[in-house]
């Protein structure tokens, strides 16, 4: 009894300690992580860092768990430092775009802007030369450029092409517009600048192609005479020579004006007429087979063993016979080989292998026996066990670490200890938890009681470990920038026009960072900040964006291509000039067609490429997807290449198509450049010549060396084994038989063909039959035509008579009856396989769609109506006035009662397509509309007279009056004429509108422009509204008519300062720790306003303000009775104001310094810049409140007075 062994998978113990397990034909492999090594991964490396696993220049530090850990360098992350911090989080790029790159930022400026951070403003935006096509550049007021443009272009830049062509110049042609002028492609008779002139000679530009002869006819054209083969106006259509099947025996190809035939194996010549004698002469027989011509000049191969077919080109299968005792059978070409079993051997895995423990099946150290059965088993020492013992047993399934992690090693274990402990079952506490140096970023570690430590963290890191970054942009220390939190400190990322580590400074000059791109100019505004003047082709803040110059469609025939502040035309193959303006005759002269391809001239001057196998597209520049037929196997993915493909295998596969698994094959077992094949879990070696045994380290003898080919028979090497190549009258594996054919057995032009038994057969002609062509053929037996076509012979060959639908020589070729338009009304022709069907527009019918619904005229004869055919196929009748319906026009009763046109009584007659009225006799007209008043019976009342109008009569009616004889009242405004509700009255002539101001015209629709005058002051802008008007005035006045002068509106003080107004203009009162115009630079210390003298006399001053004070309120009060308490009051104020201002400023000290009511004015102190006092000004009016806003000292009451605040 034999058994059939498969391979063990020597992974299913899990031999390998703490990687992965590799099963491997006979044996497995261990795939360790980085911190282990050794054939199991059993050892833990000391030194984890020795594999240098820390990229992009990170260091690599040892742990006290003998793990490592990489120290990154700046711009890098991640456990092995691979992972790129992305630098342009913190957005650095000031007016760019920023580019992270490794461990760096790169900021893309636009084209306005420069600088590392794209900080810096470009200057003259005439410098980049934007003007194009002999434009001029002229720079603005506001440091922009204007182009100048020369005559035929026009657009910013003088890039839009000015279109000549639209005053349709050319007189017989076609106006191609070319830049700033144009020109005419003249037809062919015509010629001159503007076509305007006819050739005589039309055959002048030789229009006729492939050899036709040009003749111009009487009206100055030309015709063209074609030559044999060609056709169409010009002679450019080709022919089809093949449409009379001139080939007698082969396939028909038409080329050009002629044909070529392609011939069979056994025919030759122009039309395939004649036979090959010599049929062997193409070598045709495979694999050593042997090949005969026969009588009827045809061939036959004569095959060696393991081989069949025509060509001997089939493999027997010596496997069929099942000749392995134990094994698998590889059929191979024409012999067959046996893949034993392990335990089993010989050629045909025969033999039992005695000792099954030869192969050492047993691991890590284990005992291998040989039973009784010549199996084998394992004797496992401790700590694995399993059939091969290469499973591991789990000695840390009992716990024996105290404190720690347990490590699984092999056969033993290994405890892996927290930081504050140690020994080999982490039983022992260390007494310093900081000896390891816990703490990160500069912390302080600290050992506690219970032995623990603790780290103290310096200024910006914060957890654990000081690992944890403080956020310092969280308290928003950055003045005007964005914030960028490094490490334990902060950076401000600054705008353009700040500046300082805060972003607290405004930088006067702002395109210093040059940030203008692309040659753009950088002007810097009021305002500080800057503007960029772009040259031709750049637009944008930075002049970073590029103009489209293709905008404008430049190129005439061609794909316009945008490049930088330019354009290229990109022309088709048979157009060429700068736009592609220009035909190319022969657009095959560019050689457009790659990698071999054939270049042709159609009739319309363009190409068409012919590929040759392997590329595609219209240049044959498309590599064909070789991937199309998924050749990867098991997953793989499939990269194509240029005629070749790469497949991109899946873990565990191996092989050009990824067919090879992992398993016996992984590691080659054949020698000698033995191939090895997975059979299920085994292998087999494909071995090369001269070499056999299971692994290929046999050496065998050469076939041909024992001569074993007969009767002058070649031996030739094929495999491991030999065939012979016989003389044409021999046959035989090794020529050992006579070639029956050269007997010459079939007659009547038989061709004989021999196979390796020695047989022959005969292929008879259409006209002869039996086993050597010896019977004559009377009808078609076998019938060739197809399609219902009739068989006869014509000679000594078959001809087929076709039925309608079909042609060729066999009626297998469809005739296309739709060439000849049979469907009629617009229906569409659907040609068939040997016939063809209609299909009609919708309403029509019939076999060829000649059913017309309109037929017969359905809606109504003498063209009372005009039939039409819907999109849905319903019959649409138009008919005329008098006459109604849809699908047939029928007479309209114009006399019922809804539609009775007669007025006034009138009686109402019904006619074929029309009426009459027969009116009473106070009415005429057709419709009995008119008022016959001139009678005298009939009078037109309240004043109304009689007209006379031809025939027709009527009452004018006075105004006021209504109705047919004026007889009624009418109110000429209750239809409210006047717009807008304006008032209406009536009056004799009908109604009158009291329009209001701003409106005009009977009705006040007519609008007054108020803006003629221009009511507008103060340079204000009016714009005129219905009935009235609006002005917007300039910055700083306000008011209905801009009249009000108000610079602080805008509030154009920075930092809280306070504006305020002057005569004509403003002044900022700023905070203390602020100065300047605008409130905008911080005040130095040195800018104190007072110093210790000013103190002592501010104190005194105010001392002194108090006394006087009171003495002038107890004056008021007792002496002044025409004063009531209110003025008593705001006069003690003021006179306190006054004397105080004058001690501390010295501003006013006389009664000159007060306005006319007694009130000082706002002024700036020249002293000190940053104080203010009060002088005397005429002004406008202003509010106590207005003045207490400005941090007055010294408020006043809330009652309007007359202070005029100006600035010294």
């Amino acid at each position: 009894m034999f058994c059939s062994c498969s391979d063990l998978d020597e992974c299913s113990s899990s031999p390998c300690v703490n990687g992965f397990c590799l099963n491997e034909g006979n044996m497995f492999r261990c795939i360790c992580p980085v911190v282990f090594t050794g054939t199991l991964c059993e050892s833990l490396i000391e030194d984890s860092c020795s594999s240098d696993p820390c990229r992009n220049g990170g260091n690599c530090v040892v742990g006290d768990d003998s793990s490592y850990q990489c120290q990154c360098v700046n711009g890098w992350t991640g456990t092995n430092c691979a992972e790129d911090l992305d630098e342009c989080s913190s957005s650095p790029c000031v007016n760019g775009i920023c580019l992270n790159e490794g461990n760096m930022f790169r900021c893309i400026c636009p084209v306005v802007f420069t600088g590392t951070l794209c900080e810096s403003l470009i200057e003259d935006s005439c410098s980049s030369d934007p003007c194009r096509n002999g434009g001029n550049c002229v720079v603005g007021d506001d440091s922009s450029y204007q182009c100048q443009c020369v005559n035929g272009w026009t657009g910013t830049n003088c890039a839009e092409d000015l279109d000549e062509c639209s005053s349709s110049p050319c007189v017989n042609g076609f106006c191609l517009n070319e830049g700033n002028m144009f020109r005419c492609i003249c037809p062919v008779v015509f010629t001159g600048t503007l076509c305007e002139s006819l050739i005589e000679d039309s055959c002048s530009s030789d229009p006729c192609r492939n050899g036709g002869n040009c003749v111009v006819g009487d009206d100055s054209s030309y015709q063209c005479q074609c030559v044999n083969g060609w056709t169409g106006t010009n002679c450019a259509e080709d022919l089809d020579e093949c449409s009379s099947s001139p080939c007698v025996n082969g396939f028909c190809l038409n080329e050009g004006n002629m044909f070529r035939c392609i011939c069979p194996v056994v025919f030759t010549g122009t039309l395939c007429e004649s036979l090959i004698e010599d049929s062997c002469s193409s070598d045709p027989c495979r694999n050593g087979g042997n090949c005969v011509v026969g009588d009827d000049s045809s061939y036959q191969c004569q095959c060696v063993n393991g081989w069949t077919g025509t060509n001997c080109a089939e493999d027997l299968d010596e496997c069929s016979s099942s000749p392995c005792v134990n094994g698998i059978c590889l059929n191979e070409g024409n012999m067959f080989r046996c893949i034993c079993p392990v335990v089993f051997t010989g050629t045909l895995c025969e033999s039992l292998i005695e000792d099954s423990c030869s192969s050492d099946p047993c691991r890590n150290g284990g005992n291998c026996v040989v039973g009784d059965d010549s199996s084998y088993q394992c004797q496992c020492v401790n700590g694995w066990t399993g059939t091969n013992c290469a499973e591991d047993l789990d000695e840390c399934s009992s716990s024996p670490c105290v404190n720690g992690i347990c490590l699984n090693e092999g056969n033993m274990f290994r405890c892996i200890c927290p930081v504050v402990f140690t020994g080999t079952l982490c039983e022992s506490l260390i007494e310093d938890s900081c000896s390891s140096d816990p703490c990160r970023n500069g912390g302080n570690c600290v050992v506690g009681d219970d032995s623990s430590y603790q780290c103290q963290c310096v200024n910006g890191w914060t957890g654990t470990n000081c690992a944890e970054d403080l956020d310092e942009c969280s308290s928003s220390p950055c003045v005007n920038g964005f914030c960028l939190n490094e490490g334990n400190m902060f950076r401000c990322i600054c705008p353009v026009v700040f500046t300082g580590t805060l972003c607290e400074s405004l930088i006067e000059d702002s395109c210093s960072s040059d940030p203008c791109r692309n040659g753009g100019n950088c002007v810097v505004g009021d305002d500080s900040s800057y503007q960029c003047q772009c040259v031709n082709g750049w637009t944008g803040t930075n002049c970073a964006e590029d103009l489209d110059e293709c905008s404008s469609s430049p190129c005439v025939n061609g794909f316009c291509l945008n490049e930088g502040n330019m354009f290229r035309c990109i022309c088709p193959v048979v157009f060429t000039g700068t736009l592609c303006e220009s035909l190319i005759e022969d657009s095959c002269s560019s050689d457009p067609c790659r990698n071999g391809g054939n270049c042709v001239v159609g009739d319309d001057s363009s190409y068409q490429c012919q590929c040759v196998n392997g590329w595609t597209g219209t240049n044959c520049a498309e590599d064909s997807n070789d991937c199309s037929s998924n050749p990867c196997l098991n997953g793989a993915t499939c990269i194509d290449g240029v005629q070749r493909y790469t497949c991109v295998c899946m873990a565990g596969y191996l092989g050009t198509n990824c067919e090879t698994g992992t398993g016996p094959c992984a590691v080659n077992p054949c020698f000698n450049e033995g191939t090895c094949v997975v059979e299920g879990n085994n292998f087999r070696c494909l071995c090369g010549p001269f070499v056999t045994g299971t692994v290929c380290l046999n050496p065998i003898e050469d076939p041909c060396s024992s001569s074993p080919c007969q009767s002058g028979g070649t031996c030739v090497l094929d495999g491991s084994g030999y065939v012979c190549r016989c003389l044409t009258d021999r046959l035989g594996i090794n020529c050992e038989l006579p070639e029956p054919c050269t007997l010459s057995p079939c007659q009547n032009g038989g061709l004989c063909s021999s196979d390796p038994s020695g047989s022959y057969t005969c292929a008879c002609s259409q006209r002869f039959e039996g086993t050597n062509c010896e019977l004559p053929v009377t009808t078609c037996a076998t019938n060739i035509c197809v399609n219902g076509g009739t068989c006869s012979f014509s000679g000594d060959f078959m001809v087929c008579d076709c039925p309608p639908g079909f042609t060729g020589s066999n009626c297998a070729a469809d005739v296309n009856e739709c060439l000849t338009s049979p469907c009629l009304n617009g229906g569409n022709c659907n040609n068939v396989v040997g016939s063809y069907n209609c299909d009609c527009l919708a309403g029509y019918g019939g076999d060829h769609c000649e059913e017309d619904p309109c037929a017969g005229n359905p809606c109504g004869g003498n063209g009372i109506g005009t039939c039409t055919v819907s999109q849905t196929g319903d019959v649409v009748c138009d008919c005329q006035p008098g006459f109604a319906g849809t699908t047939g026009c029928v007479d309209v009763d114009e006399c019922t009662a809804d539609s009775n046109p007669c007025m006034n009584g009138g009686q109402c007659l019904n006619r074929f397509g029309t009426y009459t009225c027969n009116c009473p006799d106070t009415h005429t007209g057709v419709n009995c509309e008119s008022v016959i008043c001139s009678s005298g019976s009939l009078t037109c009342q309240n004043e109304g007279v009689c007209i006379v109008e031809g025939s027709v009569t009527s009452c004018l009616c006075a105004a006021g009056y209504t109705g047919i004889f004026c007889e009624e009242v009418f109110d000429s405004c209750a239809s409210n004429p006047c717009v807008a509700g304006k008032i209406c009255s009536f009056t004799a002539a009908g109604y009158e509108c009291n329009c209001p101001s701003g409106l005009a015209g009977d009705a006040c629709d007519q609008d007054i422009n108020e803006c003629i005058n221009n009511p507008c002051e103060n340079n204000g802008i009016c714009q005129d509204e219905f009935g009235s008007f609006a002005c917007q005035c300039m910055q700083g006045y306000e008011g209905p008519l801009c009249e009000i002068f108000n610079p602080c509106r805008s509030n154009p003080c920075l930092n809280d300062g306070r504006c305020a107004q002057s005569a004509d203009s403003y002044f900022c009162i700023c905070l203390t720790e602020f100065e300047g115009d605008l409130c905008q630079v911080t005040a130095q210390q040195s800018n104190v306003i007072f110093d210790t003298p000013w103190i002592v006399a501010v104190i005194c001053a105010a001392l002194l303000t108090i006394f006087i004070l009171l003495v002038i309120v107890v004056f008021y009060h007792y002496c002044s009775p025409k004063k009531g308490p209110y003025e008593t009051d705001r006069q003690a104020r003021y006179d306190a104001e006054r004397a105080s201002h004058a001690h501390q400023n010295g501003s006013f000290d006389t009664d000159s310094d007060v306005t006319p009511n007694g009130i000082p004015t706002i002024s700036k102190n020249s002293n000190h810049p940053n104080e203010y006092g009060f002088v005397p000004q005429n002004g406008s009016r202003s509010t106590i409140a207005e003045i207490n806003s400005y941090e007055n000292p010294w408020p006043i009451s809330t009652e309007d007075f007359e202070p005029p605040r100006t600035v010294l």
